[in-house]
Formats: structure tokens, C-alpha cells, sequence
């Protein structure tokens, strides 16, 4: 994700949203967590294409 996270580019959030980013993605990892790792492996896919 980190990888994922740079390439994105940066933002400048503050605190409180940096807390609810992170509580919406404890809640999407505990009701959707098939769907989130599917992303991922995409997201890490897509990643390794784009270094060839």
C-alpha cells in the first residue's frame, strides 16, 4: 500500500481525517475483506506490470 500510497502523489489532511480514513478502512477490511484483498492483489498486480 505504501508503494501504492506514493505513486498516488501526497495530500495535506489533518489529523481527524487521517482518523476517519482509517476507521473507514477498518470497516471496509471487516465487512468486505474477500473484496479488499481482491483489490489489493490488483493494486500490487498493476504495480508490478508498471515496472516493465
Amino acid at each position: 500500500m505504501e508503494r501504492f500510497l506514493l505513486k498516488s502523489g501526497f495530500y495535506l489532511i489533518s489529523v481527524s481525517e487521517i482518523t476517519e480514513k482509517t476507521s473507514l478502512f477498518k470497516i471496509l477490511i471487516q465487512n468486505n475483506q474477500s473484496l479488499w484483498i481482491y483489490t489489493l492483489k490488483n493494486l500490487i498486480s498493476i504495480d508490478t506490470y508498471s515496472v516493465f
